[in-house]
Order: structure tokens, then C-alpha cells, then sequence
């Protein structure tokens, strides 16, 4: 994948808008220093680059009843790991999943309302998959999640 170099116009609306995707795009030009007509030209080819993904919002899961957030690295046989993806996708207590190295090859990002849920969560995948071992981690504490993490980049 080739590198993108940002202009700082560009890297300052990235900015903004990652401490707020819903600014005005009047707001934004004001701040850049730059027309209505180029923010909407600037904001377009950055989505066309694949720059920006996506316009997100941050949901605290906790106030759902989601109480409990783990990462569970997950060891397995190779073949497996494409089968097993496409299992966990469709699983809503997973909300992320990472192809990894080391001890653990596949890394989950798990929300759950309790450890009675994890646990059979655990249970289950372990009893209809080909897990080797797995490592589970609560989080304690998020400190810096990517849609709270500032844009720092240029």
C-alpha cells in the first residue's frame, strides 16, 4: 500500500473532524481557511483515497447493559482461521476481530452484560471450534480507543 502525504489543510480537517464528524461544513471551511466549495472538494477526495472510512459515532456500551469488555487472543490451526472468522462475524458479542502472530492467532474484542456471559461465550466457540488455547483479558479501563484517539498524523 503506498503511503498518502497529507497537505496540512487536508491533515486539519482530518482534525477536526475526528474530535467532531459533525461539524458544519461552514465551521470547517472557517477553520481551515479555506471556501465552502473546497472543504466539500477536500472532504470528498479524502473519502475517494479511502482516508476516511467512515462518519462514526462513539457508543458507550456500558449504559446498553454491555458491562464487561474483554480480548481473548485465540490459538488454532491455520486452515481454520478463515472458517472460524466468518462464524465469529455473525456473533454480536463480537465487535472486533484481529489476525495476529505469537501465541495467539486470531484476536477478539468481545462485549458481553457479565462473566457468566463470557464464560459461555467461551464455552461455546471452545466446544464447536478447533482452539488450541486461548488467553482471555478484561478491560479494566479504556484509556484510548480509536474514536476518542485525536488525528495526530500530517
Amino acid at each position: 500500500m503506498m503511503k498518502i502525504t497529507l497537505n496540512p489543510k487536508d491533515a486539519k480537517i482530518l482534525k477536526l473532524l475526528k474530535v467532531n464528524s459533525r461539524i458544519p461544513a461552514k465551521r470547517l471551511s472557517e477553520e481551515v481557511d479555506v471556501s465552502l466549495p473546497t472543504i466539500y472538494s477536500r472532504m470528498k477526495n479524502l473519502e475517494e483515497e479511502g482516508i476516511i472510512k467512515n462518519f462514526t459515532i462513539g457508543i458507550n456500551y456500558a449504559k446498553l447493559g454491555q458491562k464487561i469488555c474483554s480480548l481473548i487472543g485465540l490459538n488454532i490451526p491455520t486452515a481454520k482461521v478463515q472458517g472460524l472468522i466468518e462464524t465469529l462475524k455473525e456473533r454480536k458479542e463480537v465487535y472486533e476481530i484481529y489476525i495476529t502472530n505469537g501465541p495467539s492467532n486470531l484476536m477478539l474484542k468481545v462485549r458481553v452484560e457479565d462473566l457468566d456471559k463470557l464464560k459461555g461465550f467461551i464455552q461455546e466457540i471452545s466446544s464447536k471450534e478447533d482452539i488450541h488455547s486461548y488467553q482471555i483479558f478484561i478491560v479494566m479501563e479504556s484509556i484510548c480507543d480509536e474514536v476518542s484517539r485525536p488525528f495526530r498524523g500530517e
